[in-house]
């Protein structure tokens, strides 16, 4: 019985799979189609034109094309990236640019197994060199993130910076000093909406599945996450489409074709938790919980 249980789990994961794929093709054509025939649209805003660079290759939703679209607007610096939260690194935003565009990456994950998958994937699979990429296990902390840059040999300025770690994401890019970044990466808690400035308060053991059994317990609003990014030099420039990633560049690179965005302007709602319920009813089930206005 358990073992059929899990065949079925296993059928259903490789059908959201092939749904996930089915969907971000169907974005791909659409921009596509919209490329071909700009002359044809009407008029469009910045946030159309930034979700219009979306492209999955390696990545969860369409961040591999808007970091390759921010990378063309703000030049590279020296190729280099740091991400954390990678899972076993098959899926994450550092892949494309790590495969395909040269970089020279350190990948931070605190479940070992993720990080061992990833080592053999990138190492003995796609024989990455070692010394351009760096893949260590770590449990971030806002104590322990800067040594674990430095140890790395990461310090200074660097091309992109992506933080998803589904918990202290807010407080982990506050601790940051050691790295300079031109562009940032940071999961939004979407289920917050777009007019609150909340973060969940710190905790070094942080498990959002702990916390509460949806999972929707973690991380910061976009509206905290725009005020801080500010307070650390830099802008919002948009979010993907599905409602997961914030985009940030430093304030002294926003230039050529690149607009700052309100908060509540380039605000997606989750696209996948929005089919399970409207976005003030996942609020509603976590809003009880220790959330710090920023």
């Amino acid at each position: 019985m358990k073992a059929r249980i899990q065949r079925w789990k296993k059928l259903i994961q490789q059908v959201k799979g092939i749904e996930k794929e089915r969907e971000m093709r169907s974005i791909a054509s659409e921009n596509f189609l919209k490329e071909r025939f700009e002359t044809l649209l009407p008029t469009q805003t910045f946030k159309e034109v930034f979700a219009s660079n979306e492209l999955k290759v390696y990545s969860q939703n369409g961040e591999d094309g808007l970091l390759l679209y921010l990378l063309q607007q703000v030049g590279i610096h020296n190729r280099t990236m740091i991400e954390f939260g990678i899972g076993d690194g098959r899926q994450c935003n550092s892949a494309n640019l790590i495969l395909n565009f040269g970089f020279k990456t350190l990948l931070l994950e605190g479940n070992p197994n993720f990080v061992k998958s990833a080592k053999r994937y990138y190492h003995d699979l796609r024989f990455v060199e070692k010394n351009r990429l760096t893949i260590k296990e770590a449990f971030i902390t806002r104590d322990n993130i800067n040594g674990l840059f430095a140890e790395a040999g990461f310090e200074g300025e660097i091309d992109i910076l992506s933080i998803d770690i589904d918990g202290n994401d807010y407080w982990i890019w506050k601790a940051i000093n050691v790295v300079n970044p031109r562009i940032v990466v940071m999961e939004y808690n979407a289920s917050v909406g777009p007019d609150e400035s909340l973060t969940v308060a710190y905790d070094p053991s942080f498990s959002r599945m702990e916390k509460h059994p949806s999972g929707w317990y973690h991380g910061a609003s976009l509206q905290a996450l725009t005020k801080l990014g500010s307070e650390l030099g830099y802008e919002l420039v948009g979010c993907d489409s599905c409602g997961v990633n914030a985009f940030f560049v430093r304030k002294d690179l926003v230039g050529n074709d690149l607009q700052i965005q309100k908060p509540e302007d380039a605000y997606y709602h989750e696209r996948k938790r929005t089919k399970r319920m409207p976005t003030e009813e996942q609020f509603k089930l976590v809003s009880n919980l220790d959330w710090q206005k920023v």
